[in-house]
């Protein structure tokens, strides 16, 4: 049962038109141990009918495949907590906002997005520059209302050139999901075929659409698992309209014809090198306190620089296999900034991570997994506990320079928990 306050009005109730769900933490981070990253509950919406004595009193029936974590809530201690709840008719049904697709040399300045029920900014299939200077996503009336998406704040996906985000203002809470999401997607391998003189055909689907595919270019070849660094690489030579018939959650197959030989199997999966965000910076941007907490994922090349988080969770990582966001991440960096957070710094599956003169302001743990390169130098963790650097799975870190924690130049070796991973201290280039 969800209490409207009286300055709504009565809202409207019935059957949910679209896919609507409530979006809130699993757990409370401050309150339990830190997973490997801070997963989010959607809990899907059925329909909601007002209780006849107390109008403004909503009962909300979430669907059946939603029961156990519905439960899991329960138990986390949703009950008491204000929650907002998407609107009937316009939650999640208006799609994306401000949408710039298959373009360059674009500029957006001085914008203030107040109020959006679904994808904030889209820059996607751009051939060219596309700028972001002083646009906010941010509520008018921080004190008496929460506006949410229930989407991401910036999807920035596909582009050939990377996308600037600078001097910009954001309310974490505003979204109730990522405020960036920089990602770029697999196409799954149906069919493949050898040619003539040494040339492949791959039959593909999945959510990337053939255009993006020119002559020239490279892709790579994944297995399912991406515990590699890749199964080959070979360029476009052409691509051809396959089946009008799509499978089962994808949007897109045809054909594309690859230069030589790589190990490709059905089952596999093909990533565009070329469109995978190439250079992307976001600069000098503040995220504020408000509402339960922003998060971020980084999946994608980019450069963040001389910015302010605060409230928010960071994760880099490749996605989840339905959405096919992925592979693993590559070349981010942060540098120059603050990043004040509740739930901790999470890096899993990721080839190179540069963390470099960054304060990380968290009580809960940094946690790298199945990360081949990070390379962390001055980097400060401030009330933090008293391990609060994690190795797992494979994870390779280097500390260079001056790194300390809560202020003290300690041995960091004796703060770091290892599994199965390496540390290595540089004087310059040197191990200790």
């Amino acid at each position: 049962d969800i209490q409207v306050p009286a300055r709504y009005g009565i809202p409207e109730v019935g059957k949910a038109r679209q896919a609507m769900f409530f979006a809130r933490p699993l757990s409370d981070p401050l309150k339990s141990p830190v997973p490997d990253y801070i997963s989010c509950g959607h809990l899907y919406i059925d329909r909601t009918e007002s209780l006849s004595e107390q109008p403004c009193k909503i009962r909300v029936h979430f669907r059946k495949d939603h029961r156990a974590k519905l439960k899991k809530a329960l138990v986390d201690g949703v009950e008491g907590n204000p929650l907002i709840m998407p609107h009937q008719r316009y939650g999640h049904s208006s799609g994306e906002h401000l949408c710039i697709e298959s373009s360059g040399r674009i500029s957006m300045t001085n914008l203030w997005i107040q109020s959006i029920a679904n994808f904030g900014i889209v820059p996607k299939y751009n051939w060219g520059p596309v700028t972001f200077s002083k646009v906010d996503i941010r509520t008018p009336k921080p004190k008496t209302e929460r506006f949410v998406s229930w989407r991401d704040g910036f999807h920035v996906r596909d582009n050939r050139m990377g996308i600037l985000i600078e001097d910009g203002r954001f309310d974490g809470g505003l979204m109730y999901d990522d405020i960036f999401s920089p990602h770029s997607m697999l196409n799954k391998v149906e069919k493949v075929k050898r040619l003539a003189g040494g040339r492949l055909e791959v039959t593909l689907y999945g959510l990337s659409p053939m255009f993006m595919y020119k002559p020239g270019d490279w892709v790579s070849a994944w297995d399912p698992k991406q515990k590699n660094t890749g199964k080959g690489i070979a360029r476009v030579v052409e691509t051809v309209q396959g089946s009008e018939t799509r499978p089962k959650g994808a949007n897109h197959r045809f054909l594309i014809r690859l230069d030589r030989t790589v190990d490709l199997r059905v089952g596999d999966f093909l990533f565009h090198e070329e469109t995978i965000n190439w250079d992307m910076v976001i600069r000098r941007c503040i995220n504020s306190k408000l509402g339960k907490h922003g998060s971020t994922r980084w999946r994608t090349p980019v450069s963040i620089e001389d910015c302010q988080f605060d409230n928010i969770s960071i994760h880099i990582y490749g996605g989840n296999k339905a959405t096919l966001e992925r592979p693993r991440p590559r070349h981010i960096v942060f540098k120059d900034s603050i990043i004040g957070e509740r739930t901790g710094f999470h890096c899993n599956d990721a080839w190179d991570v540069s963390l470099q003169n960054l304060t990380i302001d968290s009580a809960a743990q940094s946690i790298f997994k199945n990360s081949a390169m990070v390379n962390c130098r001055n980097v400060s963790w401030k009330n933090a506990s008293k391990v609060p650097i994690v190795a797992k799975d494979g994870t390779t870190i280097r500390f260079f320079g001056r790194n300390s924690i809560n202020k003290k130049k300690i041995q960091l070796r004796k703060h770091i928990e290892t599994h199965d991973s390496k540390v290595e201290f540089m004087n310059g280039r040197v191990k200790e």
